[in-house]
């Protein structure tokens, strides 16, 4: 048996099944997740999902899976019963912040380290 990276499906089991934050450790991929008040642009945001220590296996990497977690996270904020209006990548690479940037329209903060953040996009703002 072949076991496929599912990131989507391994995040969503994850927020589901905690309420604050939590952390997805297997062999494709290792991350920590909180979710809440964050404080974006000088402001306490409410419904932020902050994911940092976000760590590919070499199999996976440059293949596109991060970006689909976070395009469909960016698409459909309303993910594990959760509404999550804003998405904050704490201390990310710097071509990881760059792709974000170019690909998604994430803001980021340059220097020592990148944070990148973005608000989801509402159903109402894709037309649906």
């Amino acid at each position: 048996m072949v076991f496929k990276p599912d990131l989507i499906a391994d995040l969503k089991l994850s927020l589901a099944g905690s309420h604050a934050g939590g952390a997805i450790q297997n062999r494709f991929w290792n991350l920590h997740w909180r979710y809440g008040v964050k404080r974006i642009e000088d402001k306490a945001r409410d419904n932020v999902l902050s994911i940092a220590n976000v760590t590919l296996d070499e199999k996976i990497r440059g293949r596109g899976k991060f970006t689909e977690l976070v395009t469909h996270l960016v698409e459909h904020p309303d993910f594990a019963g959760r509404q999550i209006d804003w998405i904050y990548i704490e201390q990310c690479r710097f071509r990881l912040g760059e792709h974000l940037r170019r690909e998604l329209d994430f803001t980021i903060q340059d220097g020592m380290v990148i944070d990148a953040w973005r608000r989801t996009t509402s159903q109402m703002e894709l037309g649906l």
